[in-house]
């Protein structure tokens, strides 16, 4: 198994390619959907609100994590507190877009990629909410939090390259 130093000195890195790579797929994704016929369903008000709220505080979550891991190498002071408040936000708006999105895709046709992604954003998100909340609890020690705290960044990392994935796929149809 890799030392927690090992994975905590290699995530910019790996976040950097990440966020470099899902770019791309998202503009080429965008690129080619541009060509094909615009998607027949609509989406209803709640869900627009939800997929806005979702991707707010993704946003904000993302900016202050990867801007503080990227230029000072670790999350303290105001974006951690700004992290942390956004995160309780971003774990209810997510279950809500898990419940909605898992009743759309039973009841209406969605293209495999859409699911595929979906499902990849709902399961990261579980990820990262969940190892979190078992930190607050007084039953690991520190060196399991520290696995925690690494899956953390990597399961909100997989977050935002899935909704990113997801928000193309869906833009496709």
């Amino acid at each position: 198994m890799t030392s927690p130093d090992g994975l905590l000195t290699s995530y910019p890195v790996v976040s950097g390619a990440v966020v470099a790579a899902t770019a791309a797929v998202c503009t080429v994704s965008l690129a080619v959907s541009r060509a094909a016929p615009a998607a027949s369903r609509t989406r209803g008000p709640i869900e627009r609100l939800l997929g806005l709220a979702l991707v707010a505080t993704l946003a904000v979550s993302a900016a202050t994590s990867l801007g503080s891991v990227w230029t000072s190498g670790a999350m303290h002071g105001w974006p951690l507190l700004i992290h942390v408040a956004v995160g309780g936000a971003l774990t209810g708006v997510l279950a809500a877009f898990g419940v909605l999105g898992a009743i759309l895709q039973r009841t209406t046709p969605t293209r495999p990629l859409c699911r595929v992604t979906f499902l990849a954003l709902v399961v990261s998100g579980f990820l990262a909410a969940a190892s979190m909340l078992v930190c607050t609890f007084p039953i690991l020690g520190t060196s399991w939090m520290e696995r925690m705290a690494d899956l953390h960044r990597y399961a909100g990392l997989g977050l935002v390259a899935s909704a990113a994935l997801h928000l193309a796929a869906s833009r496709n149809g």
